[in-house]
Order: structure tokens, then sequence, then C-alpha cells
């Protein structure tokens, strides 16, 4: 009974044991679906994030790219207007910003003297006295003009206009300019010593000689001259020399040179402040002294003119209303010895003291008696036309900017 009974116990107990394994059986399906549909996702989310981690790599390298090849832009495009610092030609020292307030000054009725704003150390704003040497500087130094300037001792100014900021070529940002007559002079005799103009006038770095003579053949003490003559060595530059009845500002001798090529060659230097405008930017005309000479070039044709001269047309040449005779005259007499002694040769040297300009030319426009005797004297006479370009910085220092062409 008992043996019956226990093997009855034992068949419910698998027959329970088959029913509840049929039962799990669906359930242990639906589990192993439901992780094999987890696993499927969770691969399709690593494949999505995946797919984007490496499109959000190639954005971020085409941007890399981008920026580093803009970059590059920036950096060529910087390379060639980047300064070359071993030609630095003059350093003004600290320079006092201002702003014109009134010229001539309101106390010193004189238009040499101007009325300048500017804030002193303890950020308190002062009107000083400034000389103005360049006047208006054809109209560019006007109320309101930003002023970099020296500082003098004694006297009636304090201080003396050297640079000054004007609109560029573009009209939208500014230049510096520089202001003041002498500026030319200087910067002209250390291009010349450093012979940066070698590739235009066949000259290198000269020598200045300061010692006091004449090339005029009634001053000269002919032995002691002709000795101390072939004594000297290498190219030598001479400021205002006399020949005849004119004198020249430089005079540059290469006495290393054979005979057939030693010659002297005679300098006048120009000094350029103004520039032409693009139409389409040019300003209103402030007064009869304001110079607004006006390019009929398109945006994208236009390269900003120097020009010179710029004035008052108040005196006369052979009868015609010029800005300058002596300007003229210059020419004329650089002309004439040239054509008449075949050892002189001759330059007339425009130095270009702002950095926004691309080419120089005879300003036809205001004077074309000047335009006129200096297409003579290149084209007939052989004189030599050429500039150089200089650009400022506002610690007072002038670089040489290159060689610029001249249109004739």
């Amino acid at each position: 009974m008992e043996g019956r009974t226990l093997r009855r116990s034992k068949r419910l107990s698998s027959q329970n044991a088959a029913i509840e394994e049929s039962n799990e059986a669906p359930l242990k399906k639906t589990k192993t679906r439901k992780v094999m549909k987890k696993a499927v996702q969770k691969n399709e989310e690593q494949d999505t994030a995946q797919k984007e981690v490496k499109a959000v790599k190639k954005v971020v390298k085409r941007k890399v790219s981008k920026t580093q090849d803009t970059k590059t832009e920036k950096q060529n495009t910087t390379s060639t207007t980047t300064l070359n610092t071993d030609h630095l030609l003059l350093d003004l020292g600290t320079l006092v910003k201002g702003t014109l307030v009134k010229r001539p000054s309101a106390t010193i009725k004189s238009p040499y003297v101007s009325d300048v704003k500017i804030v002193d150390e303890d950020g308190n704003e002062k009107i000083v006295l400034a000389h103005s040497p360049a006047l208006d500087v054809g109209g560019l130094c006007s109320v309101g003009t930003t002023v970099l300037m020296s500082t003098r001792e004694g006297g009636k100014t304090s201080h003396a206009i050297e640079l000054l900021l004007t609109d560029d070529a573009t009209g939208e940002s500014k230049v510096l300019v520089g202001a003041h007559p002498q500026l030319g002079e200087k910067i002209s005799e250390k291009v010349l010593q450093m012979g940066l103009l070698r590739d235009v006038i066949n000259y290198g770095p000269a020598k200045l000689d300061l010692s006091k003579r004449s090339s005029s053949p009634k001053k000269k003490k002919a032995k002691s001259n002709i000795d101390a003559e072939e004594q000297k060595e290498g190219t030598i530059l001479r400021r205002q020399v006399t020949y005849g009845d004119s004198r020249v500002d430089y005079e540059l001798t290469d006495y290393d040179a054979t005979e057939e090529n030693k010659f002297k060659t005679l300098l006048e230097v120009k000094n350029v402040v103004c520039a032409d405008f693009q139409k389409d930017i040019a300003p209103e005309k402030r007064n009869p002294n304001h110079c607004v000479i006006v390019s009929e070039e398109d945006g994208d044709k236009y390269k900003r003119n120097a020009i010179f001269p710029w004035g008052k047309i108040g005196q006369t040449f052979e009868g015609k209303k010029v800005v300058s005779e002596r300007a003229i005259k210059h020419l004329r007499n650089l002309g004439d010895l040239t054509s008449k002694n075949k050892d002189i040769k001759a330059v007339i040297l425009f130095v270009i003291n702002r950095s926004d300009c691309e080419e120089m030319r005879a300003c036809h426009e205001q004077c074309p008696v000047f335009a006129e005797e200096m297409k003579s004297v290149s084209s007939i006479k052989g004189v030599t036309v050429t500039s150089f370009r200089v650009r400022w910085t506002e610690d007072g220092k002038a670089y040489f900017d290159g060689i610029v062409p001249v249109s004739l």
C-alpha cells in the first residue's frame, strides 16, 4: 500500500515538474526575446552613437581645417604688410597724443600755433600750445583731428605736431601721416645711408660727409679739393650742395666706381602727405585748402595715389599760375644740369609719408605746370623720378615700406 502511494506521489511530482517546466518555457522564451531585443537595441544605439561621434568629428575636423585655412590666409595676408624692423628709419621717441581744438591758437594768433587738448598723467584734460609747421597739412589737420606731438623745451609752444591720424584708402580705418616738413629730409637721408634705393639709383649704403663744400667751380680751391676728392672711398652723401646758382638737397658720389662710371647723382627730395580718394568715399571739401582729389576708378580697381604738390595757387612761373614756383625751378635746374654735364645724373625723390598709397603721381588737377615739367625732365632730359613709402607706428617709429611706382 505504502509502496503504491509512494510511486503515485513520484508520478505526480514528475507531472507537476513537467507542467511547471512547460509553463516556464514560454516565460524563458519571452525573457530571452526581451534580452535579445535589448541587446539589439543597445547595439543599434551604440552604432548610432558611433555614427554621431564620427559625424561630429568630421564637422569639428572641417571647422578646424577651415579655421586653420583662415588663420593661414590671415598670416599670409599679414606677412605681406609686416614691417621689416631692420629698416627703421627714424625714432621720434615718446609722443603725446592730443586733439586739435583750434588753429590759429586762441592766445597766439599765428597760423603756425594750434591749441591742442591732451590728457595729463592725472587724467585731467588741458589745452597746450603746439607748433604746427605744416599748417593744416592740406586740410588733414583740422578741428577734431588726432595728432601725435613731441615735447619742446622753452619757447612759446610746449609741443610740436609730428604725426596725425586720417582716413585710409578704405575709409574704414586710420593711417598715420608724417605731418612735420622736416621728416621727409630726415627719412630720405637715412634711406640713402642704408642703400635702400639701390635698385633704382644704383647706389648702395652711403656715408654722410658733414664737411662744408661747394661744387661751384668758382668756390673750389683747385689743388686741395682735388687731393681731398682722390682720398675718398666708397659712396659719399653730401647735404645742400651748390651747383652754380642752384642748390640741391643731396649729392651722391661713388668713389670706388671705374672712371667711365664715375659720376655724381643729385637728388631733390619732396615730402608727400596728400592722397586722392575713391569716388564712393570722398569726403565733402571743408575749405579751399582741403585736398579732395577724386579718382573715378571703381572700388575693386581703385589704388590710392599719393599726390604732389598741393596748396594755394598764388605764385607764377613763366607767366602761369602755380602752387610753388620754387618746386618747378628745382625740376628745371635738375634737367638743365643733367643735359649740360655728362658726369651728372639727377633724381627727384618723393617721400610718401603715409602707408596707404600704392602709386605716386603729380597733382595735375592742382598744378598742371608742375606735372608737365616733371614729365618733361624725365622723358626728355633723363631725370629719374622715384618714390618710397613710409609706415609710422604710434610709438613714433618710421619704417621703410617699399619703393612705389610713379605715374608720369
